[in-house]
């Protein structure tokens, strides 16, 4: 290398150590890592019905009291998958309806805006179904 090509390869690798960790903050900070926590119904007045499906991973409840339905997800293992979105299932056992996002072990709820025949577990990035559970309403 001549001087001016080792002057110019100096100056290239300052502006890289710069602008790369501002171009990786600016990625970051509009990343959302708030999980959603649940809210207990607290109308004691009027019985809540539910629904209850529990399995090694994950215990669901729907919960329906003064009018509203609310679908409570309880994540008792960690998930193995980097996006876990809920969508709820149709009347054919397709996604449908996105709920929100499983992001680790904890109480996760979600508003129901009707009554919904089940879930399904879904990995964005993977482009596959990771749990689909069916609900039977009696």
């Amino acid at each position: 290398m001549t001087g001016r090509q080792r002057r110019l390869h100096t100056y290239i690798w300052l502006v890289i150590a710069v602008v790369l960790p501002i171009l990786m903050i600016m990625a970051v900070k509009d990343l959302s890592y708030g999980s959603i926590i649940s809210q207990p119904i607290s109308d004691k007045t009027e019985p809540a019905t539910a629904l209850v499906l529990e399995q090694e991973m994950l215990k669901t409840e729907i919960i329906t009291a003064s009018g509203t339905t609310r679908l409570q997800i309880y994540v008792k293992k960690p998930i193995q998958h980097p996006s876990a979105l809920v969508y709820t299932l149709n009347d054919m056992g397709e996604k449908d309806l996105l709920l929100g996002q499983l992001e680790g072990v904890g109480q996760y709820s979600f508003d129901l805006p009707t009554a919904i025949n089940g879930i399904v577990l879904y990995d964005a990035i993977k482009d596959m179904e990771i749990e689909k559970l069916t609900f039977a309403w009696d």
